[in-house]
């Protein structure tokens, strides 16, 4: 999990009581500022109290600039402020560096008419998803305190957020904001609907199923989940993040049994995933979504430049995974990365690089040249690792060893030239230096010749020696490293 900023827990008081202290292992104390955000029973309003000790900051900002319009009363230290936004978006305090306690009200019905999920359906009757971005004030980065955040919740609700939860509370509404950058998305979900623990090799999952028409069945929901994330797992031989968010808000229609799924890391790292909650749990299993979402946490956040190597990473390993934990056999998992790599060459232009594709993707629907050629190239990474002893299973473990916590955005190259340092080896540069500004698919006869792989028609035919043989099962067999 992303690392909470470095004070540590402590004991929230309620109310205008609202003062902590964050004990260190040493015994030293650091202040903290308090949040109580208190939720109407008919989810239309959010009331906020937050008390800062002193030294308080100065001023307290919303990351979306649309905030202010869904911001009502707003009391500064008992007093009514009656135009609290000034100019440059902010709310004033007073200075001085005294205590300050402020309370505000948010138009949380305004929020969810303005961002609501058209998909939602009958989720939206009993819940509300919200990036807190538009409600949440918060003191500027650089005079940032540690802070602690309650929600007081009206009898059988619950919340579903991405921050790190408050280990020494057995209130799992309490939670402490971390260091992730303030501009990364996030969502919160309001309202009635059931939280769950989903314990997975060493992580916990925190599971949130929304309401829908007709009712989800949790417990086959919650087996599917379980079972994506062993899949995850098994890539290095643990779940990569302690405790993400998991967010299923059923539909109850789509093509499809995961019409939409997505991973975000603002408070830390979260999965959303859009389901038809109509398809048999069959369909669900076999499905490639949850696996690809759940297998973006084995990387760090990439700048946008990196999108290619982030769905790569993600696509390669949706089908060794899901072959790895019996979902698919292997030769099936061989031709659906082959059928991939396929539709990728099919939207490979001359004349448009890979970054160009990657820039460009949503404008002009080149999803296939960019998800499947960051894949291609991770199957030449794997194999030249292998060919070396190593994999990319195990640089990804040495990556989560020593980096992956980190809470800050990575660019493609720099990532890269992690890897190819844990590795030892220059594996993973070469690679980006060949293709990232070439307007070619990378080629795959070599790593076909190598792995015993041959195309007949549409059809990929596992053969080829006793080594082909071995390393095919090496990639996609369950014991990897």
């Amino acid at each position: 999990m992303y690392r909470p900023r470095a004070c540590c827990a402590g004991l929230l008081i309620r109310r205008c009581a609202l003062s902590c202290s964050l004990l260190l292992a040493s015994t030293a104390v650091c202040a903290a500022a308090n949040y109580e955000v208190m939720v109407s029973a008919d989810l239309a309003t959010l009331t906020v109290e937050a008390q800062f000790p002193a030294p308080a900051p100065q001023a307290l900002e919303a990351q979306d600039g649309s905030a202010r319009k869904y911001l009502g009363h707003v009391r500064i230290n008992g007093r009514t402020v009656g135009s609290p936004v000034q100019l440059d978006g902010s709310i004033a305090l007073p200075r001085g560096g005294e205590s300050s306690l402020v309370n505000y009200t948010v138009d949380l019905r305004a929020i969810a008419r303005a961002r609501r999920f058209p998909e939602l359906g009958a989720a939206g009757e009993h819940a509300v998803l919200t990036a807190p971005d538009a409600w949440l004030w918060l003191p500027p980065v650089g005079d940032r305190q540690p802070i602690t955040l309650r929600f007081q919740l009206p009898e059988g609700m619950s919340v579903s957020a991405p921050w790190p939860q408050r280990l020494d509370s057995e209130d799992a509404a309490i939670f402490a904001i971390g260091t992730t950058p303030r501009d990364w998305p996030a969502l919160v979900a309001i309202g009635r609907f059931e939280m769950e623990a989903v314990e997975v090799s060493g992580a916990k999952l925190r599971l949130a199923v929304l309401e829908g028409r007709p009712a989800p069945d949790q417990a086959a929901i919650r087996k599917w989940i379980g079972e994506g994330a062993a899949a995850v797992a098994g890539a290095y031989g643990l779940f990569p993040l302690d405790a993400p968010q998991v967010l299923v808000v059923p539909l109850g229609r789509g093509v499809e049994p995961v019409p939409w799924g997505q991973v975000l890391r603002g408070g830390g790292a979260a999965a959303q995933l859009f389901i038809d909650q109509t398809r048999p749990a069959e369909e669900f299993r076999a499905d490639w979504v949850l696996v690809h979402e759940l297998s973006h946490m084995l990387h760090p956040n990439l700048h946008e430049d990196g999108e290619w190597l982030a769905e790569g990473l993600a696509t390669y390993y949706q089908n060794v995974l899901r072959a790895r934990s019996g979902v698919l056999a292997a030769p099936q998992a061989w031709q659906k990365l082959h059928d991939g790599f396929q539709r990728g060459m099919g939207e490979t232009e001359a004349g448009v690089t890979l970054n160009e594709a990657t820039h460009d993707m949503l404008k002009r629907r080149l999803f296939m040249r960019v998800y499947w050629s960051g894949a291609a190239m991770a199957l030449i990474a794997d194999l030249q690792l292998r060919r070396n002893g190593q994999s990319l299973d195990r640089v990804l473990s040495r990556f989560h060893d020593c980096c992956l916590a980190e809470p800050r955005m990575w660019l493609a190259a720099e990532f890269l030239e992690t890897l190819d340092g844990l590795a030892g080896m220059p594996v993973f540069m070469p690679l980006y230096r060949r293709f990232v500004d070439s307007d070619q698919f990378p080629d795959l006869a070599l790593p076909y010749a190598e792995l015993g792989l041959e195309v007949r028609g549409r059809r990929v035919v596992p053969g080829g020696n006793v080594d082909a043989a071995a390393l095919r099962r090496a990639i996609m067999g369950r014991a990897t490293q």
